[in-house]
């Protein structure tokens, strides 16, 4: 906690620091978005090196099959943690993508200094209730994304998976993933490539939030990075099918050593 304390009040200065910057430059609307993601990207991935190496955690990224890397994209991830978001900082780097725009809970839009920035970076605030207003927030980005040649990104479960199975799940170890998201994305993205994260926090107990992170001491796990082949006129549905099946055989086949 005091790591992340110290790192809020760095990140906050350093924000400051690009903004004003910006308005002495003149930016355009696009370069200050751009400003506002190279800063949430650049600190994740600080943060994800130096609490890694502080809390012993392994979590190699392996990218599987022809990937189209740096090309606008739709991506799609499981959330187990609170370090996932950092996690995804470094995928999007291997990925090399740099323009990204995120599907997010409407709560972070609240958190000082990153929420503000989320919502001038252009990013979608849902309330996870998938209806109507999540869905225009979601095409309003989509199409603020292709306008720029971005990138799109959301966590499909909506809210962390707490490590129980929910009664008549189909998914060992995941959430049900939502619909109604990645529809309207694969609508107004048509010719964008579908990329799934699978986030792997192997034998993890707990972590689910910063004041139980003492289950994330110590975790060795994976992230497995794939493109989904994806067929003409293939829906939402079946792709979350395809793609939370192989998830869910990814989180429970035995972990390759080293």
């Amino acid at each position: 906690m005091f790591l992340f304390g110290l790192g809020y009040i760095l990140m906050a200065l350093d924000l400051l620091r690009r903004r004003l910057l910006n308005m002495f430059l003149m930016a355009t609307g696009e370069e200050r978005r751009r400003t506002e993601m190279d800063w949430q990207f650049g600190w994740s991935r600080f943060h994800a090196w130096y609490l890694f190496k502080v809390m012993g955690i392994r979590m190699p990224i392996q990218l599987q099959g022809l990937i189209q890397k740096g090309r606008p994209c739709i991506i799609v991830a499981n959330h187990r943690t609170i370090l996932d978001p950092l996690i995804m900082a470094q995928v999007l780097g291997a990925l090399g993508q740099r323009s990204v725009l995120w599907g997010i809970k409407r709560e972070i839009g609240k958190v000082f200094p990153i929420g503000g920035s989320f919502i001038r970076a252009g990013y979608a605030l849902l309330s996870r209730a998938n209806g109507e207003d999540d869905k225009y927030r979601l095409r309003v980005m989509a199409q603020l994304a292709a306008s720029e040649q971005a990138s799109v990104a959301l966590f499909a479960e909506g809210t962390r998976f707490d490590g129980i199975p929910r009664e008549g799940s189909l998914y060992r170890r995941l959430r049900e993933p939502k619909r109604g998201g990645l529809q309207v994305l694969m609508n107004e993205l048509p010719g964008y490539p579908i990329i799934f994260v699978c986030i792997d926090w192997r034998g993890l107990r707990g972590g689910k939030t910063i004041f139980d992170g003492a289950g994330l001491l110590g975790i060795h796990g994976q992230v497995t990075v794939w493109q989904h082949s994806l067929a003409p006129g293939e829906d939402a549905q079946s792709v979350l099918d395809e793609g939370w099946t192989r998830m869910d055989e990814l989180l429970t086949t035995p972990l390759r050593e080293g």
